[in-house]
């Protein structure tokens, strides 16, 4: 093989290789430090609602529907990077909930969102620390008062053109397993908040920090941090935090 030929063919592998980023994913599932709760591949999307909470959810068959969404909700002004929706990620949720890693296989970058918590900064600071080891570096942070994860089937293009403004109207709009929901929901202009109370908590209610519900086609579950009690409605499938004395 002349020398033309070799170069053209090193040429080649790199270009190849370029295309194919090495997948970080196990050695984060290794710097947890503790087990996985859920673990899996998606596409990504991402918006800020206007009650300042960050909304992403997740398709894993890369088809019309949203089969997972994380909700973190804060009462600060969000300063947020939305996620491409042509990167692929891996979702990791270890066992405690506290806090989730989205990692961007694409960039070979990682986003990690959670609530404020004190035992979450000392496992926060442990991942941060062990994943020290990859190639992959920390590109944002975002933490709330509450982390919601919750998975069902939602249509993505309702999701994208829903006229309510808080994510679990948008939910109940886009729902693809259970219509009734789209169809109680509140006239436009007059939505309220659940984090401001008035539903009833099927499990958690006030003294509980966290709680999960799981249905046929659909769960969720929830962790709030210090002043804010985590509510779960298996009714409406939702898992969110309400603030210490609000109406229950």
């Amino acid at each position: 093989m002349n020398t033309k030929k070799i170069l053209t063919a090193i040429s080649l592998l790199l270009i190849i290789t370029s295309c194919y980023a090495q997948d970080f994913t196990q050695d984060i599932v290794n710097s947890l430090g503790e087990p996985v709760y859920k673990n899996f591949n998606c596409k990504v999307s991402s918006k800020t609602l206007v009650d300042n909470s960050l909304f992403i959810l997740c398709n894993t068959k890369m088809g019309n529907q949203y089969s997972n969404a994380i909700v973190i909700t804060t009462s600060k002004l969000i300063q947020f990077s939305d996620f491409s929706e042509n990167d692929d990620f891996a979702v990791i949720i270890p066992n405690s909930k506290k806090y989730i890693v989205i990692y961007n296989k694409t960039k070979s970058e990682m986003t990690i969102v959670g609530v404020i918590d004190g035992n979450y900064e000392m496992a926060k600071a442990n991942f941060k620390s062990n994943v020290k080891l990859t190639s992959v570096r920390v590109n944002q942070e975002f933490y709330g008062f509450g982390l919601s994860f919750l998975n069902g089937s939602w249509d993505v293009s309702k999701i994208k053109q829903s006229p309510y403004k808080y994510w679990h109207n948008i939910l109940d709009y886009s729902n693809a397993s259970s219509i009734n929901l789209s169809s109680n929901l509140p006239p436009l202009g007059a939505e309220t908040n659940v984090a401001s109370g008035g539903s009833k908590c099927t499990s958690g209610g006030v003294g509980s920090s966290s709680c999960s519900t799981e249905g046929t086609l659909n769960g969720c579950s929830v962790t709030c941090m210090a002043g804010y009690y985590a509510c779960c409605d298996d009714n409406r499938m939702k898992c969110y935090c309400v603030v210490i004395g609000t109406p229950q």
